[in-house]
């Protein structure tokens, strides 16, 4: 369902197209167009969390993802799109430089170090489309462009035994007494949000583990 652009700046729609917090849900467009999608998350209407998806072109392909692609599409035995690390790299340059042309953006570029920078307003939508993809197509290897991640989470897991986690339910390592874990690392998953009152509350939740297991120590 298209929302209209009036339920978009309301950030209401009677049929609204919603993203989950972690980004999982995916669209199938039957057809080209402008789309507003609303965050189904509380609060990020107020924040000014919209987005703008122009799809440009519609293949016949169970991946919408690659709806707006000009880059090519590698297949495996199987048919279906083998989404590597590098090629969803690529994909999401394609996709976040049109949400920006798309958005209104005045100049779009990205972080290569011979990337170039393309004033948006001042060129047609065939050099917009060639910017897009020259750029998407230029190699992320060798310290080519800086690539960082943030918000890491679950790398050591907390769990009820040692098989499926680093830590106990305490925040206690298996493999090591006394040696807590008290951030987002004892997470189970990343979560797609900011994750700043739970950090909060596990760092609590651990540092009062640690605080018991010293006063038994201390009533010995």
């Amino acid at each position: 369902m298209e929302v209209t652009e009036e339920e978009y700046e309301k950030c209401v729609s009677p049929h609204p197209l919603f993203f989950s917090n972690n980004g999982d849900i995916v669209f199938k467009f039957d057809r080209a167009g402008l789309f507003y999608f609303i965050s189904g998350v509380r609060g990020h209407c107020d924040r000014g969390q919209k987005m703008i998806i122009k799809v440009l072109d519609i293949e016949a392909s169970p991946s919408p993802q690659y709806a707006n692609s000009t880059t090519p599409k590698p297949h495996s035995k199987s048919g279906v799109a083998e989404l590597t690390p590098m090629r969803i790299m690529t994909e999401s340059i394609v996709i976040m430089l049109t949400i920006l042309g798309a958005a209104g953006a005045q100049e779009i570029g990205k972080h290569h170090n011979k990337g170039r920078t393309l004033n948006v307003k001042q060129v047609s939508y065939h050099e917009f489309e060639k910017f897009v993809k020259e750029e998407s197509s230029r190699p992320l290897a060798n310290l080519s462009t800086p690539l960082c991640s943030a918000h890491q989470m679950g790398s050591c897991r907390m769990g009820s035994n040692p098989k499926q986690s680093m830590v106990n339910e305490t925040g206690e390592t298996w493999e090591m007494e006394g040696l807590y874990v008290p951030d987002t690392s004892v997470f189970p998953t990343a979560l797609g949000v900011n994750p700043v009152v739970i950090v909060q509350a596990i760092a609590y939740y651990v540092a009062q583990s640690v605080l018991e297991v010293l006063r038994m120590k201390r009533s010995k």
